[in-house]
């Protein structure tokens, strides 16, 4: 009988060409980086923009810049409204990349409201866009280009960046948890199986894997499925066995990552149901860097002054317009829990009734709650309702980004019912927060502990950075009204 190839082979060396390259790369990146293929994508579409001005204007005009010249005002509206467009259509999803039929469907949705934007812009400022014609050639030729980029964006990254496949230890409750997250992005991972010692254990038909074989077997068994990454999702304490097999699985070039860790980099939230008892390592810190966080508190300052002067006109039409339409005060002032727990009021433009709460008390608001007045309901789908907390982030009761701040009846309630609630107020409640762009309305308590695991993956994750991707999607969501809660 030959002799079995060992698991330190050369083919599984680290470097920069080897076949785990990009899963190990994968396993040292932050968990809320900007995704590669997103970043690919969105700056082939600008640049499809501008490409598809020099064609129109080399086929029509016989110079390719004479538009991007001539025209720069038209170029930056056309070049900022598609990208838009397609954030609003899901353009820039991982499904999108996996599905070809739909990633098509986003360029055409995206290409017809755009056109539409284009040509209202085009009518009402003919002066300094050019005309109606060549705004609808410029719609025609962008969407014949778009549509090309991304069929050969796709193809490419089928190729170049095919599927990770992972192979699960554990196929116990938190195996089974990261695993539907992995088949929810199937254009990224592959599940090759588990591996659990329990051979009766039962996976749940939706689930495309199955128990492959016993953990002594992974080793094996990874070489000859060419495994890129092992995710360890054994929530008991670990066996000799256990560790033998990650030992060699971990000689053999193989990345192994906690399910916890991976949850987070998949999802954006923590794995709070697979915490165990040694939670304060699952957390860290997250105060963060003395330096950062006054830099973070000197901005916080500086924007909300700038906003507040800027916005104060509208802020006088607001108030009258509230006035106005509903008996009551403009401002409504509320009691909220701040950082380490200290309360204080927080100020915002009156949406409800002025009675809301003087049957039933406190009360969460819901989706097409009928105590919202109709002004109310449009300041609300705007965010506008919110602009009166730039006050509050002045005096340092709230940043910019940080989980949004609780009532104190609700926290009280909270943290008796939900582990680690009390942690969210480790730093500053937020004008906008990582839950608050990703998540919906709280109308079930199930809803509030979904929301806490983006709030606690920011506490984990703050950086500043994280803080800019927040505000980039606010601002989408704001501009859009899509995903506005």
């Amino acid at each position: 009988m030959p002799a079995e190839k060992p698991l330190n082979t050369p083919s599984r060396a680290s470097g920069p060409g080897g076949p785990h390259a990009f899963a190990r790369w994968l396993a040292g990146r932050s968990p809320h980086t900007v995704s590669r293929r997103v970043l690919l994508a969105l700056v082939g579409d600008i640049l499809c923009c501008s490409l598809s001005l020099a064609l129109l204007g080399m086929y029509y005009l016989g110079d390719p810049w004479v538009l991007l010249h001539g025209h720069r005002k038209a170029v930056l509206a056309w070049a900022t409204i598609i990208p838009v467009c397609m954030y609003y259509f899901d353009g820039y999803s991982s499904v999108r990349f996996a599905n070809r039929l739909s990633m098509m469907m986003s360029v055409i949705k995206a290409g017809i409201v755009g056109s539409l934007l284009f040509a209202s812009a085009a009518y009402f400022f003919s002066a300094d866009y050019m005309s109606r014609r060549s705004s609808l050639l410029i719609v025609g030729y962008s969407m014949a280009v778009l549509l090309v980029w991304r069929l050969l964006l796709s193809e490419t990254l089928r190729h170049v960046l095919p599927r990770r496949r992972v192979a699960i230890i554990g196929a116990g409750w938190a195996g089974k948890t990261i695993a539907e997250e992995l088949q929810a992005r199937p254009g990224e991972y592959e599940i090759v199986g588990f591996f659990d010692d329990n051979p009766d254990v039962g996976i749940p038909g939706h689930i495309d894997a199955s128990v492959i074989g016993p953990v002594s077997e992974a080793p094996s068994r990874m070489r000859r499925t060419d495994t890129d990454m092992c995710v360890m999702a054994i929530t008991r304490s670990a066996g000799a066995n256990v560790h033998r097999a990650l030992q060699s699985i971990y000689r053999a070039g193989v990345p192994i990552l906690p399910m916890t860790d991976l949850y987070e980099m998949v999802t954006g939230k923590v794995a709070l149901d697979h915490w165990a008892d040694n939670w304060f390592v699952n957390i860290g810190y997250g105060g963060g860097d003395p330096l950062l966080l006054t830099a973070k508190r000197a901005l916080d300052i500086a924007v909300s002054a700038a906003a507040i002067a800027v916005t104060s006109p509208l802020w006088v039409l607001i108030a009258a317009a509230i006035r106005l339409t509903s008996p009551g005060p403009a401002f409504y002032r509320q009691e909220r829990v701040g950082l380490k727990g200290r309360v204080f009021t927080i100020l915002k433009f009156r949406s409800m009734r002025q009675d809301a709460e003087s049957a039933n008390g406190a009360t969460w608001a819901a989706r097409n709650d009928p105590r919202v007045t109709p002004l109310g309901g449009c300041l609300r789908r705007t965010r506008l309702d919110e602009l009166p907390q730039l006050v509050n982030i002045l005096v340092g009761d709230m940043s910019l980004v940080g989980p949004r701040p609780e009532r104190p009846e609700f926290v009280e309630r909270f943290e008796k019912e939900i582990p680690f609630y009390g942690m969210r107020v480790s730093v500053r409640p937020g004008l906008t927060g990582w839950a608050q762009v990703l998540h919906k309305y709280d109308e079930t308590l199930s809803d509030v502990q979904e929301k806490l695991q983006y709030d606690l993956f920011y506490v984990k994750h703050w950086s500043p950075f994280l803080d800019l991707r927040i505000l980039v999607k606010t601002v989408a969501i704001v501009l859009t009204g899509k995903g506005a809660h």
